[in-house]
Protein backbone atom coordinates (compact mmCIF):
# COMPACT_ATOMS: atom_id res chain seq x y z
CA UNK A 1 0.00 0.00 0.00
CA UNK A 2 1.25 3.48 -0.88
CA UNK A 3 0.79 6.07 1.85
CA UNK A 4 1.02 9.82 1.03
CA UNK A 5 4.13 11.51 2.39
CA UNK A 6 2.06 14.46 3.61
CA UNK A 7 -1.70 14.00 2.99
CA UNK A 8 -4.15 13.54 0.14
CA UNK A 9 -5.43 16.59 -1.71
CA UNK A 10 -8.23 17.15 -4.20
CA UNK A 11 -8.83 19.78 -6.88
CA UNK A 12 -12.49 20.81 -7.11
CA UNK A 13 -14.09 22.94 -9.83
CA UNK A 14 -15.78 25.56 -7.68
CA UNK A 15 -15.10 28.09 -4.95
CA UNK A 16 -15.83 25.80 -2.04
CA UNK A 17 -18.00 25.59 -0.03
CA UNK A 18 -20.18 26.63 -3.01
CA UNK A 19 -21.19 23.90 -5.46
CA UNK A 20 -20.10 20.82 -3.56
CA UNK A 21 -20.87 17.74 -5.62
CA UNK A 22 -20.50 16.06 -8.98
CA UNK A 23 -21.48 18.83 -11.41
CA UNK A 24 -20.12 22.16 -10.11
CA UNK A 25 -19.49 23.84 -13.47
CA UNK A 26 -22.93 22.91 -14.81
CA UNK A 27 -24.79 24.28 -11.83
CA UNK A 28 -22.71 27.45 -11.62
CA UNK A 29 -23.85 28.37 -15.15
CA UNK A 30 -27.42 27.10 -14.68
CA UNK A 31 -27.77 29.25 -11.55
CA UNK A 32 -26.51 32.35 -13.34
CA UNK A 33 -23.40 32.77 -11.22
CA UNK A 34 -21.00 35.54 -12.24
CA UNK A 35 -17.90 33.78 -10.95
CA UNK A 36 -16.61 30.30 -10.23
CA UNK A 37 -13.13 28.99 -9.61
CA UNK A 38 -11.02 26.12 -8.40
CA UNK A 39 -10.28 25.01 -4.87
CA UNK A 40 -7.67 22.60 -3.57
CA UNK A 41 -8.53 20.90 -0.30
CA UNK A 42 -6.96 18.47 2.13
CA UNK A 43 -9.20 15.45 1.72
CA UNK A 44 -11.18 14.05 4.62
CA UNK A 45 -13.85 11.36 4.88
CA UNK A 46 -16.64 13.63 3.59
CA UNK A 47 -17.14 14.66 -0.04
CA UNK A 48 -15.70 18.11 -0.86
CA UNK A 49 -15.67 19.14 2.81
CA UNK A 50 -11.94 19.07 3.58
CA UNK A 51 -9.93 22.07 4.75
CA UNK A 52 -9.10 24.57 2.02
CA UNK A 53 -5.45 24.95 1.06
CA UNK A 54 -5.72 27.31 -1.91
CA UNK A 55 -8.37 28.64 -4.27
CA UNK A 56 -8.52 30.83 -7.38
CA UNK A 57 -11.51 32.73 -8.77
CA UNK A 58 -12.48 32.67 -12.45
CA UNK A 59 -15.04 34.97 -14.06
CA UNK A 60 -18.07 33.45 -15.75
CA UNK A 61 -18.74 35.60 -18.79
CA UNK A 62 -22.22 35.97 -20.33
CA UNK A 63 -21.16 33.89 -23.35
CA UNK A 64 -19.66 31.06 -21.30
CA UNK A 65 -21.18 27.59 -21.37
CA UNK A 66 -20.40 24.61 -19.21
CA UNK A 67 -17.89 23.59 -21.88
CA UNK A 68 -15.96 26.87 -21.98
CA UNK A 69 -16.08 27.31 -18.21
CA UNK A 70 -14.70 23.79 -17.72
CA UNK A 71 -11.81 24.65 -20.05
CA UNK A 72 -11.06 27.84 -18.09
CA UNK A 73 -11.11 25.99 -14.79
CA UNK A 74 -8.89 23.25 -16.16
CA UNK A 75 -6.21 25.80 -17.01
CA UNK A 76 -6.59 27.62 -13.70
CA UNK A 77 -6.55 24.35 -11.78
CA UNK A 78 -3.36 23.10 -13.40
CA UNK A 79 -1.52 26.30 -12.48
CA UNK A 80 -2.91 26.30 -8.94
CA UNK A 81 -1.99 22.66 -8.43
CA UNK A 82 1.67 23.32 -9.22
CA UNK A 83 1.68 26.28 -6.83
CA UNK A 84 -0.06 24.30 -4.07
CA UNK A 85 2.24 21.28 -4.29
CA UNK A 86 5.15 23.64 -3.78
CA UNK A 87 3.54 25.08 -0.64
CA UNK A 88 2.79 21.64 0.79
CA UNK A 89 6.30 20.35 0.16
CA UNK A 90 7.82 23.48 1.71
CA UNK A 91 5.58 23.16 4.77
CA UNK A 92 3.99 26.54 4.06
CA UNK A 93 0.44 25.41 3.25
CA UNK A 94 -2.17 27.06 5.46
CA UNK A 95 -5.41 25.15 6.03
CA UNK A 96 -8.76 26.92 6.37
CA UNK A 97 -11.91 25.15 7.51
CA UNK A 98 -14.91 25.49 5.22
CA UNK A 99 -17.97 27.41 6.37
CA UNK A 100 -20.64 24.75 6.19
CA UNK A 101 -23.39 27.34 6.61
CA UNK A 102 -22.42 28.84 3.22
CA UNK A 103 -22.40 25.50 1.40
CA UNK A 104 -24.42 24.91 -1.77
CA UNK A 105 -24.69 21.69 -3.73
CA UNK A 106 -24.27 20.63 -7.36
CA UNK A 107 -25.77 17.16 -7.69
CA UNK A 108 -25.15 14.76 -10.55
CA UNK A 109 -27.23 15.63 -13.60
CA UNK A 110 -30.08 13.49 -14.88
CA UNK A 111 -31.56 13.50 -18.38
CA UNK A 112 -34.83 14.96 -17.10
CA UNK A 113 -32.93 18.00 -15.77
CA UNK A 114 -32.78 19.16 -19.39
CA UNK A 115 -36.54 19.57 -19.90
CA UNK A 116 -37.43 23.22 -20.56
CA UNK A 117 -40.30 24.77 -18.65
CA UNK A 118 -41.36 27.62 -20.92
CA UNK A 119 -43.21 29.30 -18.04
CA UNK A 120 -39.86 30.14 -16.47
CA UNK A 121 -38.18 33.49 -17.29
CA UNK A 122 -36.16 33.74 -20.49
CA UNK A 123 -32.93 34.38 -18.57
CA UNK A 124 -33.37 31.18 -16.55
CA UNK A 125 -33.96 29.08 -19.67
CA UNK A 126 -31.00 30.75 -21.40
CA UNK A 127 -28.72 29.88 -18.46
CA UNK A 128 -30.03 26.33 -18.55
CA UNK A 129 -29.12 26.03 -22.23
CA UNK A 130 -25.58 27.24 -21.48
CA UNK A 131 -25.15 25.11 -18.39
CA UNK A 132 -26.35 21.76 -19.74
CA UNK A 133 -23.95 21.48 -22.67
CA UNK A 134 -22.91 18.94 -23.85
CA UNK A 135 -25.14 16.60 -21.77
CA UNK A 136 -28.01 16.22 -21.17
CA UNK A 137 -28.70 19.42 -23.10
CA UNK A 138 -31.71 21.69 -22.60
CA UNK A 139 -34.58 20.38 -24.67
CA UNK A 140 -38.22 20.82 -25.59
CA UNK A 141 -40.54 18.82 -27.84
CA UNK A 142 -41.39 19.53 -31.47
CA UNK A 143 -44.06 17.31 -33.03
CA UNK A 144 -43.38 14.63 -30.42
CA UNK A 145 -39.61 14.61 -30.94
CA UNK A 146 -36.85 15.91 -28.67
CA UNK A 147 -35.53 19.27 -29.84
CA UNK A 148 -32.28 20.34 -28.16
CA UNK A 149 -31.46 24.02 -27.86
CA UNK A 150 -27.73 24.48 -28.40
CA UNK A 151 -27.41 28.26 -28.47
CA UNK A 152 -29.85 30.98 -27.47
CA UNK A 153 -29.90 34.68 -26.69
CA UNK A 154 -32.22 37.02 -24.87
CA UNK A 155 -34.58 39.07 -27.04
CA UNK A 156 -35.75 42.61 -26.40
CA UNK A 157 -39.37 43.20 -25.41
CA UNK A 158 -40.68 43.22 -28.95
CA UNK A 159 -43.41 41.03 -30.38
CA UNK A 160 -43.53 41.12 -34.17
CA UNK A 161 -46.53 41.13 -36.44
CA UNK A 162 -46.82 41.26 -40.23
CA UNK A 163 -46.60 45.04 -40.36
CA UNK A 164 -44.08 46.19 -37.77
CA UNK A 165 -42.69 45.36 -34.35
CA UNK A 166 -45.33 45.81 -31.66
CA UNK A 167 -44.60 46.31 -27.98
CA UNK A 168 -47.18 44.64 -25.75
CA UNK A 169 -47.32 43.24 -22.20
CA UNK A 170 -46.25 39.62 -21.88
CA UNK A 171 -48.65 36.73 -21.41
CA UNK A 172 -51.63 38.66 -22.74
CA UNK A 173 -51.53 37.63 -26.39
CA UNK A 174 -49.19 34.66 -26.27
CA UNK A 175 -48.63 31.54 -24.20
CA UNK A 176 -45.24 30.37 -22.90
CA UNK A 177 -43.57 28.21 -25.52
CA UNK A 178 -45.30 29.93 -28.42
CA UNK A 179 -43.25 30.95 -31.46
CA UNK A 180 -43.56 34.73 -31.82
CA UNK A 181 -41.29 35.51 -34.72
CA UNK A 182 -39.07 33.73 -37.24
CA UNK A 183 -36.28 35.75 -38.83
CA UNK A 184 -32.62 35.87 -39.71
CA UNK A 185 -31.67 36.20 -36.04
CA UNK A 186 -33.46 32.99 -35.09
CA UNK A 187 -36.70 31.70 -33.66
CA UNK A 188 -38.17 33.96 -30.98
CA UNK A 189 -40.21 32.13 -28.33
CA UNK A 190 -42.44 33.48 -25.56
CA UNK A 191 -41.43 32.52 -22.03
CA UNK A 192 -42.90 33.27 -18.63
CA UNK A 193 -41.00 36.58 -18.68
CA UNK A 194 -39.33 37.87 -21.83
CA UNK A 195 -38.58 36.34 -25.21
CA UNK A 196 -35.88 33.79 -25.95
CA UNK A 197 -34.26 33.57 -29.38
CA UNK A 198 -33.14 30.09 -30.50
CA UNK A 199 -30.03 30.38 -32.70
CA UNK A 200 -28.76 26.79 -32.96
CA UNK A 201 -30.68 23.58 -32.33
CA UNK A 202 -30.79 19.85 -32.98
CA UNK A 203 -33.84 17.71 -33.65
CA UNK A 204 -33.80 14.12 -32.42
CA UNK A 205 -31.99 11.94 -34.96
CA UNK A 206 -30.72 14.92 -36.97
CA UNK A 207 -27.53 16.95 -37.11
CA UNK A 208 -26.95 20.30 -35.43
CA UNK A 209 -28.09 23.32 -37.45
CA UNK A 210 -28.81 27.01 -37.24
CA UNK A 211 -32.39 28.18 -36.79
CA UNK A 212 -32.74 29.38 -40.39
CA UNK A 213 -31.76 25.93 -41.74
CA UNK A 214 -34.22 24.26 -39.38
CA UNK A 215 -37.08 26.48 -40.47
CA UNK A 216 -36.35 25.81 -44.14
CA UNK A 217 -36.60 22.07 -43.56
CA UNK A 218 -39.68 22.06 -41.33
CA UNK A 219 -43.10 23.65 -41.38
CA UNK A 220 -42.51 25.80 -38.33
CA UNK A 221 -44.71 28.89 -38.24
CA UNK A 222 -45.49 31.66 -35.79
CA UNK A 223 -48.09 30.51 -33.32
CA UNK A 224 -46.61 27.02 -32.97
CA UNK A 225 -46.26 26.05 -29.33
CA UNK A 226 -43.29 24.04 -28.07
CA UNK A 227 -44.18 21.58 -25.29
CA UNK A 228 -42.32 20.26 -22.25
CA UNK A 229 -43.55 16.71 -22.85
CA UNK A 230 -44.45 14.45 -25.78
Amino acid sequence: MSIPKYYSINLHGSLLPKCRGAAPTNWAVINGEKASGVTIIKMNERMDEGDIITKREVEIEPVDTNITLSEKLSDAGAALLVETLGLVEAGKAQLTKQDDSAATYAPKLKKEDGIINWSEPAIKIHDKVRGLLPWPGAYTYYDGKILKLLQTKLDDKVIHNNRAPLRVPYNILQDPGEVLYIGKEGISVQTGSGDLVIEYLQLEGKKEMDAASFVRGHRLETGYKFENKK
